[in-house]
C-alpha cells in the first residue's frame, strides 16, 4: 500500500462524472485530446520525414517569404483543393530556383546583414514576375474572380509589399500548413509530408496547456528543432520515460545552433507527456496540483513524481475496487466510440459557401482526419488511459 494519506475518496470521482454534466464534457473533451496526441504520434511515425525547420526553412529567405505569401493569402482558402495545391507547389518550386540562378544567397534570419528586407523581398518580386502561366491559377479565378491575372502578378505584388508592412507574417497557426510543401518534388510526395505534419500538428499543438498560453513559448520549438529529433523523445515518452529522463533540448527562436535548452518542464511538454501515459497516470495541469493536498504529497515534488505517485495509488484502489475497473472499463469503451474531431487543419475553407462550390474537389482534412483516427483506435485498444481527474475545454 503507498505510503501516503488519502484526503479524497477516489469512488466519488466517478460519482461526480455520473451527476455533472461539466465533468462530462470535461471529460469528453479530454478523450479526444488523448486521440489527437497518441493518434498523431502513431500517425507522424507512419509517416516520418527528416526536416530540420531553421535550415530547410527560416533561413532561406526565398521560403520563408514564399510561406508567408501562402499564410496571408490562401491559408483558409483551399477551393478547389486541387488547384491550391498544385499552385503552391509550383509556386514555392519557382522561389526556390531563385537560390539556383543566385539570385538569392543569403542564408540566415538577420536581413540587415545583406541589405535588409527590402532587398530581399525586391529580387523575390522581381523573381516572382518570370512565373510561368498557371492552369491551375485559371481554375482558381473561377471561385475567387477578384485574383490578379496571374499567380505571377499575386505573389509579386504581395512580396512588393513586405518592407513597408508592418507584419508580413502571420503566426505560426497559419503558416504550418504550407510546410509540407517545403521541398516536395512531386504530388505523391508532398501528399506524404502532409500527412507527417497533420500528424505532428495533433501530436504537439492541442493540448490544453498549448492552446491557452504554451503555443507562444513552444511554437519557436517546433520552429527551429528538427522534427525528427522531438519525435523521438516523444516515443521514447510514450514507452514510460519521462523527460526529465530523457531531457527536452530543444532550440528557441534566438538559442544559437549548439545551445540546445532543456525545456522539459514546459507545460506543453508536460501535458503531452501525461496523455502519453494515462495507463500510468493522470496527466498534469495546474488543478493536479490538488493532488499535493489529497494524497499529501510534499510540495517538492517535481510534477512527473507527483503524478507517478498518483497512478500508484490509483492503482491500489482499482485493485481493491474492482467494481471500479470495470465501470472505468465501460466509460472509456463509451466514449471512445463517440464522435470526436481535432482542432488541426491544413486543408480548410472557411467559407461555407464557397465549400459547396468546391464540390468533390474537398480538402485533404477529412482523409488524414480519418487515418488519424484509425491510428490511435489502435493506440489507445494497446493501452486505455483513464481520464477522470481533466481541466475543463478551454473557451473557444
Amino acid at each position: 500500500m503507498p505510503s501516503f494519506e488519502n484526503r479524497v475518496d477516489l469512488s466519488s470521482l466517478l460519482d461526480l462524472y455520473e451527476r455533472s454534466e461539466p465533468a462530462r464534457q470535461a471529460v469528453a473533451h479530454n478523450v479526444g485530446l488523448l486521440k489527437c496526441i497518441r493518434g498523431g504520434l502513431e500517425m507522424a511515425a507512419a509517416h516520418q520525414i527528416s526536416f530540420d525547420p531553421r535550415e530547410e526553412y527560416g533561413r532561406r529567405p526565398e521560403r520563408r517569404l514564399g510561406v508567408a505569401y501562402l499564410a496571408d493569402r490562401w491559408t483558409g482558402r483551399f477551393a478547389p483543393a486541387s488547384a491550391v495545391r498544385n499552385m503552391a507547389r509550383r509556386v514555392l518550386e519557382h522561389l526556390d530556383r531563385a537560390r539556383a540562378d543566385g539570385i538569392v544567397t543569403y542564408k540566415g534570419m538577420d536581413y540587415d546583414q545583406t541589405g535588409g528586407i527590402a532587398t530581399i523581398s525586391d529580387a523575390l518580386a522581381n523573381h516572382a514576375r518570370n512565373l510561368a502561366p498557371l492552369g491551375s491559377w485559371a481554375q482558381l479565378r473561377v471561385v475567387w474572380p477578384k485574383l490578379k491575372a496571374t499567380a505571377a502578378d499575386d505573389v509579386a505584388t504581395f512580396f512588393d509589399g513586405v518592407a513597408s508592412a508592418d507584419d508580413w507574417e502571420h503566426a505560426f497557426i497559419r503558416r504550418l500548413p504550407w510546410f509540407g510543401y517545403l521541398g516536395a518534388a512531386s504530388e505523391p510526395e508532398l501528399l506524404e509530408r502532409q500527412a507527417f505534419f497533420y500528424a505532428y500538428a495533433n501530436l504537439w499543438t492541442t493540448t490544453n496547456a498549448y492552446v491557452r498560453a504554451g503555443a507562444m513559448a513552444f511554437a519557436p520549438v517546433l520552429q527551429n528543432t528538427p522534427a525528427e529529433r522531438i519525435l523521438g523523445l516523444a516515443t521514447q515518452w510514450a514507452g514510460g520515460m519521462t523527460p526529465l529522463n530523457t531531457g527536452f533540448l530543444t532550440l528557441g527562436r534566438d538559442d544559437p545552433d549548439d545551445e540546445f535548452q532543456d525545456r522539459s518542464e514546459h507545460a506543453p511538454v508536460v501535458e503531452v507527456f501525461g496523455f502519453l501515459n494515462l495507463e500510468r497516470a493522470p496527466f498534469y495541469n495546474k488543478r493536479a496540483e490538488r493532488y499535493r493536498t489529497w494524497f499529501n504529497i510534499p510540495s517538492d515534488v517535481d510534477v512527473y513524481d507527483l503524478t507517478s505517485r498518483v497512478g500508484d495509488i490509483t492503482r491500489e484502489w482499482l485493485a481493491q475496487n474492482p467494481e471500479g475497473v470495470e465501470q472505468l472499463t465501460r466509460l472509456f469503451e463509451t466514449l471512445n466510440t463517440q464522435p470526436w474531431s481535432s482542432r488541426v487543419g491544413l486543408e480548410t475553407i472557411e467559407s461555407p459557401r464557397l465549400e459547396r462550390l468546391a464540390g468533390e474537389d474537398q480538402p485533404l482534412d477529412a482523409a488524414l482526419f480519418r487515418e488519424l483516427d484509425e491510428s490511435v483506435s489502435t493506440v489507445n485498444q494497446n493501452s486505455p488511459g483513464v481520464v477522470i481527474e481533466i481541466s475543463p475545454p478551454p473557451p473557444e
